[in-house]
């Protein structure tokens, strides 16, 4: 049997190799199919890893009582969401003790568009995080210098702050320390006390580097209690107490402290990270179908070229089939020789398809390093895997019924044929 494979692989190599024109055309449209689809997949599991590191980075076990919920889709009632009022840092600092769920309670406000001003540069478009006690037990931290605030500084709401990855590269030199130094901020000087660790930007702008995070007491203190952005009060949930008791609990002390009554509706959202998850995962179903179904379409464009060359093979060598089965070949060695080179066909086709997508995504990845994010496409085992697969399906549909009309052909009459 392995002789007779070795050989149905020898006939098909000479088969291909003496038809080039015809076997790059045949196999042309298996190339742009598997190329589309290792494309699309690659493309869309990366941005997936992307995306999930960086919800995986809010944290799975924490909760976010904020205006707007995150479970966005069809019958979405953005009108209503728009007259709640934000969530007030007197609400959390009315609800914080007396959470039992929960090991750790911060409250966050960000402002946007703010200028850091050092002793070296300016800096526009940067975020001012203002967060309260209990940040740094809920969102992890990576610092590569210096220390997160210090209790009396956040209860003082002294002028410290820490950087981001990104900012402490663009305000100071690299022969210079951030570390004690000064920058100015809404005409109000801070000191540096740590840096942080640069993260990369991610899709969702949910990266720190281009943060500058001080305490909600100096914010207060510098421009005043009001709010400036889209605030949020974050818990994280105990080990042992499940999220649904968590946001039960955090749902009850926020209608207390805005006294709803039973009857109306919750005029606040609580979110939780596998809300975005969710969403994410129904859209790139959505256009992995999408890719699925062209990539499918093309190497069945490609699958109907390989079957119409092969039916022409099997005219060509109708004489030589007839010898073959004179001289005692069996139907199947006939079928294996024309089923072998249909897929051989959709396989270099097929590989071809997967370095050509391989190349793509490296010319992507070097387009995206130079925008400054840290996104990496890249071809996965199992995209390897589905496109040989696909190819080899493909081959085996392509190479049926020429390898069927060849096998069934009578010995006299196709040597008659001579």
């Amino acid at each position: 049997m392995l002789r007779i494979l070795f050989r149905s692989l020898f006939t098909g190599f000479l088969e291909i190799w003496s038809h080039k024109l015809r076997s790059t055309l045949s196999f042309f449209g298996v190339f742009i199919g598997v190329l589309c689809i290792m494309t699309v997949f690659a493309s869309v599991d990366s941005l997936e890893r992307n995306i999930s590191g960086s919800i995986n980075s809010l944290g799975n076990d924490v909760v976010y009582v904020q205006k707007w919920p995150w479970d966005f889709g069809e019958g979405y009632p953005w009108w209503e969401y728009m007259n709640r009022p934000e969530v007030s840092e007197d609400e959390y600092l009315a609800i914080r003790h007396r959470i039992r769920s929960s090991q750790a309670v911060c409250y966050l406000e960000v402002i946007e568009n703010q200028q850091a001003i050092s002793s070296w540069t300016t800096m526009d478009a940067v975020n001012l995080v203002s967060v309260s006690e209990g940040y740094e037990k809920i969102r992890s931290l990576q610092l590569t210098s210096g220390r997160f605030f210090s209790q009396r500084e956040n209860h003082n709401g002294e002028p410290v702050a820490i950087l981001g990855g990104s900012i402490a590269l663009e305000l100071f030199p690299k022969a210079v320390s951030a570390i004690g130094q000064k920058i100015k901020m809404s005409n109000t000087e801070v000191r540096v006390i740590g840096v942080l660790q640069e993260e990369g930007q991610d899709i969702l702008n949910l990266s720190l580097d281009n943060d500058i995070i001080v305490s909600n007491a100096f914010i207060n203190k510098a421009m005043g209690r009001e709010t400036f952005g889209s605030p949020l009060i974050m818990a994280k949930v105990k080990e042992g107490q499940s999220m649904d008791e968590a946001k039960a609990e955090l749902a009850f002390l926020m209608r207390s402290v805005r006294y709803q009554n039973i009857q109306s509706k919750d005029d606040f959202a609580i979110n939780e990270t596998s809300l975005l998850a969710n969403a994410f995962t129904k859209v790139f179903e959505v256009v992995n179908q999408a890719g699925l179904f062209i990539g499918i379409f093309s190497i069945l464009v490609g699958g109907i070229g390989i079957l119409n060359i092969m039916l022409v093979s099997v005219r060509e060598r109708r004489v030589y089939i007839g010898i073959k089965k004179a001289l005692g070949a069996k139907r199947y060695v006939i079928m294996l020789e024309f089923l072998i080179e249909a897929v051989m066909l959709c396989l270099i086709g097929g590989s071809l398809g997967m370095i050509g997508s391989y190349g793509f995504l490296n010319v992507a990845n070097l387009i995206i390093a130079q925008s400054g994010a840290s996104i990496v496409l890249s071809l996965s085992q199992q995209n390897v895997v589905l496109g040989l697969g696909l190819s080899t399906a493909i081959g085996l549909l392509a190479g049926a019924i020429p390898a069927y009309l060849g096998a069934s052909l009578d010995p006299v009459k196709a040597i008659r044929k001579i």
